[in-house]
């Protein structure tokens, strides 16, 4: 990512709607609580949203949350996700998703798409996922407990974000 020819980064992007894979209008009460937030009923594909983020010079992190075994909603495809990275890596990184409940075999994914597509880091999403949230009140005793001084602690989180999306 070329960050220093941009105005902005969204850290926090979802891709909507697959170009590789049909619609799955399962779980369609979602889709109509996002209508409602979203004050549209149209999605926009990868490429319209990598677009949209060009034509402003904002940068992105895309994702999609795979949340198959709790909603049982097929996911976007990460690879996906990864090529439109790759195409557009001037101003978009891309982060993987994997439902947690996979296992090992999420485990073999996530090592693939590091290896084989690009990922950069990866998204969790407790409520649609069926995990404990994990809080950063939490991440904040954790490293309370570990001994770290307070001050020291936010830059912690900081400084690991920008090493993971590579912008040092």
């Amino acid at each position: 990512m070329k960050h220093q020819d941009l105005i902005a980064i969204d850290i926090h992007t979802h891709a909507e709607v697959s170009c590789w894979n049909p619609f799955d209008n399962y779980g369609e009460e979602y889709d109509r609580a996002a209508d409602k937030f979203f004050g549209s009923n149209r999605r926009p594909t990868i490429d319209e949203t990598v677009a949209y983020y060009r034509e402003r010079k904002i940068g992105l992190v895309m994702f999609t949350v795979d949340s198959e075994s709790q909603l049982g909603r097929r996911r976007i495809p990460n690879e996906e996700i990864a090529k439109a990275a790759r195409d557009n890596s001037d101003m978009m990184i891309a982060f993987g998703s994997i439902d947690p409940h996979k296992g090992k075999m999420g485990a073999r994914e996530a090592e693939r798409l590091i290896k084989e597509e690009g990922i950069k880091g990866f998204k969790f999403h407790p409520t649609v996922q069926g995990y404990p949230l994990i809080t950063p009140e939490r991440w904040m005793k954790d490293f309370e407990v570990a001994g770290f001084k307070p001050e020291v602690m936010p830059g912690i989180l900081k400084d690991n974000a920008v090493r993971l999306l590579g912008l040092k």
